[in-house]
C-alpha cells in the first residue's frame, strides 16, 4: 500500500516515525505530509526523522491559527500542489480537525479514502464548540476509518459527542491502536524491581510541566504520605513550561528538579525511582507511562483518560481521578503492599507496545477500509 500521513506534528513527536518504519516492515510505503507555521523550527533532537520521506512545508502564518478555515484551506492547498494524491491507497490525517478537515476535501476529491485519528487535543480544544461538533460530524460520516488511542477515548467520544443516530456508524469504523515504543525501551528491559523499605519512596514523573500535567496534584499527595510517616523523594524531569510552577517545587525541599534528559539517560532515572506518576488532567495516551513499566516501575496514571483501560486496576498500577489526592496517595500505597509483582507484571506487559505487534493491526485495517 501507498499511504500518506497528513500531520501537524510529526516535527515534534517520535511516534509517528516509529510507526512508519513499522509499517514499512510490512511492504508499504508511507509518506508524510507535514503543514506547519512560517518560522516554526525542528528541534535538534528531532532533525533525524526529517527524512527524504517528509515534505515539511510552512504554509500559514502563526497567527492565523486563530481563523481555522483560512490555515485549513492554506493546507489544503499546498497539499494537492505537492502532492498527486492519486498515487496514494489511504490518507490517514492523525487529528481530527488540523489534518481531518483537509483530507476530508482532499477525498472528495480524489476519492481516495480517508483515516482520521482523534486526539485529546481534538476534543478539549474544539468539540464542546457547536460549530465544531457539527463539522466533526461531516468529516466523520465520509471517513473510512476512525482511528482512537485508547479504550477510553473512544467511549467518552462516543458518549458525550456523537448523536445517538450516529453513534453506530462512528463506531463501527473505528478501531483502537495506541502507541507503541521506540525500539531502544524494549531493548533494555530491566529486571523486575524490589522495595527494601516501603516507607521509602522515590517517585518520578517525565514530561512537560505545565498545568495540565497535574505537578501539584502529586505534591499534595506526596505530603499526605509523608503525614502518614512515609519519606518521600519525588523527582521532576523536564521542561518548565509554567513558571509559577517550578518556582514552587523549586522551594519543596523532597523535590529534586531535573532538566530534560535524552532516553540514555531518562533510563537510569527510571531505574533508580521506584513509583513513575502523572495524572494529566487530559491526556491523550501518555507513553511515558509505557517507557517506565519496561523498566519495572508501576504507574499512576489517569482515570478516564488514554492509558486508562488498557490494563485492569492493580495489573500495572493504578488510574486515579487527576483532582484526588488523597485517593493518588492511597493508590501509591497499595503499590507498595504488591510491588515485586507489579513491577514484574510492568516488564511482561510492556511487550504490548511493541510497534511489531501494533503496526500489524493497523496494516490489516488499512487494508479492510481500501478493499
Amino acid at each position: 500500500m501507498k499511504i500518506l500521513y497528513i500531520c501537524s506534528f510529526y516535527h515534534r513527536a517520535m511516534i509517528f516515525k516509529d510507526c512508519m518504519d513499522a509499517l514499512t516492515r510490512r511492504g508499504n510505503t508511507v509518506q508524510v505530509y507535514n503543514a506547519t507555521w512560517k518560522g516554526d523550527s525542528v528541534e535538534k533532537k528531532y532533525v533525524p526523522i526529517m527524512t527524504d520521506s517528509v515534505v515539511h512545508k510552512e504554509c500559514y502564518f502563526k497567527w492565523e491559527r486563530y481563523f481555522f478555515f483560512t490555515k485549513q484551506y492554506k493546507i489544503y492547498r499546498n497539499l494537492v500542489k505537492n502532492f498527486d494524491l492519486l498515487n496514494f491507497d489511504i490518507l490517514h490525517a492523525h487529528n481530527l480537525f488540523n489534518g481531518g478537515v483537509s483530507a476530508y476535501y482532499c477525498s472528495k476529491k480524489t476519492n481516495v479514502p480517508f483515516i482520521v485519528s482523534i486526539r485529546a487535543s481534538d476534543i478539549t480544544a474544539f468539540m464542546n464548540i457547536s460549530f465544531f461538533r457539527k463539522l466533526a460530524k461531516k468529516v466523520l460520516k465520509s471517513a473510512a476509518g476512525i482511528q482512537f488511542l485508547s479504550i477510553r477515548h473512544r467511549d467518552e467520544f462516543l458518549n458525550n459527542y456523537v448523536d445517538s443516530g450516529d453513534r453506530d456508524l462512528i463506531e463501527a469504523k473505528s478501531f483502537i491502536a495506541f502507541n507503541g515504543l521506540e525500539e531502544f525501551w524494549l531493548k533494555n528491559r530491566h529486571n523486575p524491581k524490589t522495595l527494601k523499605n516501603k516507607k521509602n519512596i522515590t517517585l518520578l514523573f517525565a514530561g512537560k510541566i505545565n498545568k495540565n500535567k497535574n505537578i501539584l496534584k502529586i505534591v499534595e499527595a506526596s505530603n499526605l504520605l509523608i503525614n502518614r510517616g512515609y519519606n518521600v523523594n519525588l523527582r521532576i524531569v523536564g521542561k518548565v513550561l509554567d513558571g509559577e510552577i517550578g518556582r514552587r517545587l523549586r522551594e519543596i525541599d523532597y523535590v529534586e528538579l531535573i532538566d530534560f534528559k535524552p532516553m540514555d539517560e531518562l533510563i537510569n532515572l527510571y531505574r533508580e525511582s521506584d513509583i513513575f506518576i502523572m495524572p494529566s488532567i487530559h491526556e491523550s495516551f501518555g507513553r511515558v507511562y509505557a517507557e517506565a513499566m519496561t523498566q519495572g516501575l508501576p504507574v499512576i496514571y489517569t482515570k478516564g483518560q488514554g492509558f486508562d483501560g488498557i490494563f485492569s486496576d492493580g495489573e500495572v498500577g493504578y488510574a486515579v481521578p487527576s483532582g484526588d489526592a488523597e485517593y493518588i496517595s492511597q493508590c501509591i500505597e497499595r503499590i507498595t503492599t504488591k510491588y515485586e509483582q507489579i513491577s514484574k507484571n510492568c516488564i511482561d506487559r510492556s511487550q504490548k507496545f511493541d510497534w511489531k505487534r501494533i503496526s500489524k493491526d493497523i496494516d490489516e485495517f488499512y487494508k479492510k477500509v481500501i478493499s
